[in-house]
Formats: C-alpha cells, structure tokens, sequence
C-alpha cells in the first residue's frame, strides 16, 4: 500500500512539475525593463539606474541593442534625470556618447505605453 502511495505521489509531482514548467515563460531584457518601468517601486529612475549600471558594467564601449530600452527612454532621462545622465555619458567612449547623445536629442515619449504593469503581493 505505502508502495503505491508513494508512486502516486511521484506521478502527481512529475504532472505539477511538468505544468510549472510549461506556464514559467522567460522574460527577455526588454521585458524586465518594463516591467521596471511599470512598477510601484521602479518607474524610469529604476530603469535609468539599470541601464547605468549595465553601461558601467560592460562599457566604455558598447552596442546600446544589449542596453533595455535606451534607445527610447534616453530623452525622458536626460529630461528628468539629467544627474544619471550626465554619469552614463562619462561612462561612455567617445563614439558611443556621441550616439548616446543623439538617442537624447529625440523628445521624450509617453512612458505609460511601454510599461509593463507588475502584479505586487499584498501582505
């Protein structure tokens, strides 16, 4: 009996398993910086202190594809955080501030649109 129980039991944990595994979708940079974008908690500075800290990270020299959403939001952060965009400018070569730069030229965008709201668990 305790034979069969336990072998139900392992039947039952492979299924839930098997169901974990198909619902967990993994989320891509760009994704991540959303929903950092999107949370309570994040908002543009979150995403501002991310791309820095991908920049000091990798950089001087990088290809701003691997930085999330840089391309787009550096307007809104040179707008509003003009100190965290004067240190990823110092962060960065000259060629690739010159085109950090110009990514800053372009006029901020509606930020709601590319968020990505984050459920928060309530205690």
């Amino acid at each position: 009996m305790s034979l069969k129980a336990i072998e139900a039991f392992q039947k039952f944990e492979a299924v839930e398993k098997a169901a974990q595994d198909s619902t967990e979708v993994e989320l891509s940079p760009e994704d991540d910086a959303k929903g950092i974008l999107g949370s309570v908690f994040g908002g543009l500075l979150g995403v501002a202190a991310m791309q820095l800290g991908i920049i000091t990270k990798y950089g001087p020299r990088l290809d701003f594809k691997a930085v999330p959403l840089f391309k787009e939001l550096a307007p809104n952060i040179k707008a509003e955080f003009p100190e965290i965009w004067s240190r990823i400018l110092k962060a960065l070569d000259t060629d690739c501030r010159a085109e950090a730069e110009a990514f800053g030229l372009a006029n901020p965008i509606d930020i709601a649109g590319l968020a990505t709201k984050r459920e928060t668990n309530a205690a």
